[in-house]
């Protein structure tokens, strides 16, 4: 058990030496980020306690897979196994624990570590093998592979946009058309393979823009249906609406840019943190843009063997 955690320390601390700060920065920055977001997060809403519990049980979910839990059920006993998975939970909730301790009530920090001991006894089901269709035929891979891990959850924002227009709270609306941009922004988390992006006969400018236009154009296909339906019963906030829709756009197509400036690897802390300082401030935006698009271009010839 010792020896597990030991590994999962340097390969945390070998992912933080790799973003060019070192380890000891890195994990600063790092902690800093989490703490500043959390601190913003419990100012800006009121409803930022449940949204913090979500997130840590996101994580959550993560550790319960079950080819991971197999894979530590061949190396550990039984005893030794939940003894792992309870720990990994409990440390993976403690900084979550802390905001809620000093932002929320004392129960909310109590019941997400209770449950985090629970979960440690929970691995998900096999997912059902089965085709689901999508409206994105075939060629945006993101898209069709990211829609069909994600699709229970658009009827869940779609349902949460009738609910705002039937209790009028425009506010809750915005937050499921914002909802639909957080799941679309996920399809890119992960760099494909480096044989894919070379097959593709055309230059670094010519792909990024393809990504960026595909991406727009489908996203705008999940987006838009509980935007109008929002804006049918809320004309007056047209505005408000189309700011909102432009900011999500805009990261999104951040976001891509910051995935192929890092390509073949993950988007690096320093990016990562670029982009979280774009959701505190949008505005940034219109300077993070360029400057991903023209990293990803210059990144992308080593790849696609472009040499103009």
């Amino acid at each position: 058990m010792g020896d597990y955690f030991k590994l999962q320390s340097l390969l945390i601390r070998r992912a933080l030496s790799e973003t060019g700060f070192g380890t000891r920065a890195g994990f600063v920055l790092l902690i800093s980020f989490f703490s500043v977001s959390s601190i913003y997060l419990f100012y800006i809403t009121r409803y930022a306690s449940f949204i913090y519990c979500l997130t840590a049980v996101g994580f959550l979910l993560r550790l319960s897979e079950i080819k991971r839990n197999d894979f530590l059920k061949t190396i550990f006993t039984r005893s030794l196994y939940y003894k792992t998975r309870i720990a990994e939970n409990l440390l993976v909730v403690l900084p979550f624990t802390v905001f809620l301790f000093i932002y929320s009530p004392f129960s909310y920090s109590i019941g997400l570590a209770i449950f985090s001991i629970l979960f440690g006894f929970v691995t998900l089901p096999k997912p059902i093998k089965f085709t689901l269709p999508t409206p994105f035929y075939k060629h945006p891979f993101e898209f069709i592979i990211g829609f069909r891990n994600t699709f229970f959850l658009y009827p869940l924002l779609y349902a949460l946009t009738f609910v705002a227009v039937y209790v009028d709270n425009f506010n809750l609306g915005i937050a499921s058309v914002l909802g639909v941009f957080v799941i679309v922004v996920s399809f890119y988390a992960r760099p494909e393979n480096v044989y894919y992006v070379w097959s593709f006969s055309s230059t670094p400018k010519q792909f990024i823009f393809t990504k960026l236009i595909t991406a727009l154009l489908l996203v705008s296909v999940l987006v838009l249906p509980p935007a109008l339906f929002l804006l049918a019963f809320n004309f007056y906030s047209w505005h408000y609406l189309i700011l909102f829709l432009a900011i999500g756009y805009l990261f999104l197509g951040a976001v891509i840019g910051a995935k192929y400036a890092a390509y073949p690897h993950h988007i690096n802390i320093p990016q990562a943190f670029t982009l979280g300082l774009c959701i505190y401030f949008p505005p940034l935006l219109l300077v993070a843009i360029p400057y991903f698009l023209y990293d990803a271009n210059k990144n992308l010839k080593h790849v696609l063997n472009d040499i103009s």
